[in-house]
């Protein structure tokens, strides 16, 4: 039976080598199992100290604030993005443009687009999978079209 990791976003089985769902969600933190494997991980027990909360991270566009809880999907793609009826009318941003999301405390930009730049400040990431960290007051241009800036508190 082959290794595989499944998707904690969208459920899909993928092979364990893979660094990233279909989805684009990051398989880094997700545990192996069997292919065909049942077998579901525990829930882990309400932790017995206080946990540090967590901040709030938020993205300024023109027409307001988008919170970012795990993962928030940027592009055109009705399927992909919860954002595409906003984005519709910005042909420079693509279907799946990039994807903005949190792991091991820290926020991240993963591009996703085979034609449209994403620039983080004035650094272009123009290669799928390319990841670069956000931090707050930077600035995100979506294929310079949509620019948008990061808040964390």
């Amino acid at each position: 039976m082959a290794r595989i990791k499944r998707c904690n976003v969208c459920r899909q089985a993928n092979l364990a080598a893979e660094p990233f769902c279909q989805c684009g969600t990051s398989l880094a933190f997700v545990p192996e199992t069997e292919e065909g494997d049942t077998h579901q991980e525990p829930t882990p027990a309400a932790p017995t100290t206080r946990e540090a909360p967590r901040s709030k991270v938020r993205l300024l566009f023109p027409w307001g604030e988008v919170e970012v809880s795990d993962r928030l999907a940027i592009g055109r793609d009705q399927a992909f993005s919860a954002l595409a009826n906003r984005l519709a009318p910005l042909d420079t941003v693509s279907g799946r443009h990039a994807e903005i999301y949190r792991e091991q405390g820290s926020v991240w930009l993963r591009h996703l687009s085979h034609t449209n730049p994403t620039y983080i400040g004035a650094r272009a990431l123009v290669v799928v999978g390319d990841i670069a960290e956000l931090t707050s007051g930077c600035e995100v241009a979506f294929s310079r079209a949509l620019v948008a800036t990061v808040i964390v508190q």
